[in-house]
């Protein structure tokens, strides 16, 4: 296995400065922790979840995400080795993958969601657009052997509207647009 960048995705946006406020350039140091999602019977090992892309990123996403703006998601500044997940039933659709030591990530793109449905993603940042592409993604179903096939399926559908979009999401993560703390455009 060669070294090559990762992805990581977040409900918040993770590139703060120490003041708090966002760092314009959306670079991050990531460093390990236990996980706040799902995981209870792994939460003693801390760690950074990867994924080789951005749809495997959101592909692996479990249930307790907050109903914010945007999935935020980053990738690694260098390419990356990382270690193999420990007992992820859902390792084979996701490819998840663990690095063990602090990590800088780049921002590259925001994906909105609706306000309307805390788990569909947007093809555009205003939900009220009438050729807005809409992706529900079902959060619940994860994990398991039984949702295994429903994730095969997610994950298709996710690798067929990301690159749809992919140009309006990383357009929304340029620096030159003023986000508050919260992650909201000006």
């Amino acid at each position: 296995m060669r070294d090559s960048h990762a992805y990581h995705v977040s409900a918040l946006p993770l590139h703060r400065l120490q003041d708090g406020s966002l760092d314009p350039a959306g670079i991050t140091l990531l460093h390990p922790k236990s996980p706040t999602s799902g995981e209870e019977r792994l939460a003693h090992i801390p760690r950074i979840c990867v994924a080789p892309t951005p749809s495997k990123c959101l592909a692996a996403l479990g249930v307790h995400l907050w109903l914010t703006p945007f999935f935020w998601v980053y990738r690694t500044q260098h390419p990356v080795r990382p270690a193999p997940a420990i007992s992820v039933t859902d390792h084979p659709v996701t490819g998840e993958g663990w690095l063990y030591t602090p990590t800088t990530f780049s921002l590259v793109a925001q994906v909105p969601r609706a306000s309307f449905d805390e788990h569909a993603i947007l093809a555009h940042e205003d939900e009220d657009r009438l050729d807005n592409d809409v992706l529900a993604l079902n959060f619940n179903r994860r994990g398991t052997e039984a949702t295994l096939e429903y994730q095969r399926q997610e994950l298709s559908r996710l690798e067929d509207f990301l690159p749809r979009h992919w140009g309006h999401y990383t357009a929304l993560a340029k620096p030159t647009r003023q986000l508050t703390a919260e992650g909201h455009a000006t």
